[in-house]
This record gives C-alpha cells, structure tokens and sequence, in this order.
C-alpha cells in the first residue's frame, strides 16, 4: 500500500469512529482520547511492521 493510499485509508477510519462517537453521544474529550488511542495504534502497528521488516530481532519487537 503506497504511503497517500495508506494515509487516506487512515483519514476515513478517524472519520468513521468519529462519526460513531458521536452517535454514541460521546462527550469532546472522549472522542479526542478516542482519536488519540486509534492513532497510537495505528503508528505502534506500522511501526511493529517496519521493525519486523528490517531486522529479525525480538528484543527490538519488545519496545514497539
């Protein structure tokens, strides 16, 4: 997946749980640290991906 398509794939899943969060009647602060969470996934698991790419070490896998 080429970093713009990953990037635009990455805007519509924060719109889609925003959207929800909404209808959830989530108050701002939640939605934020909702956002917030998704995001530190989103860049622990493409970090994971490019650790494991690059080196076969698990010890590094550790602090990912």
């Amino acid at each position: 997946m080429r970093q713009g398509q990953a990037f635009s794939t990455f805007i519509k899943l924060l719109d889609a749980v925003q959207t929800h969060a909404f209808s959830q009647h989530f108050q701002g602060e939640q939605l934020l640290e909702l956002r917030l969470d998704l995001c530190d996934q989103r860049i622990r698991g493409h970090a994971r991906k490019l650790v494991q790419k690059k080196s076969k070490s698990r010890f590094l896998l550790h602090y990912v």
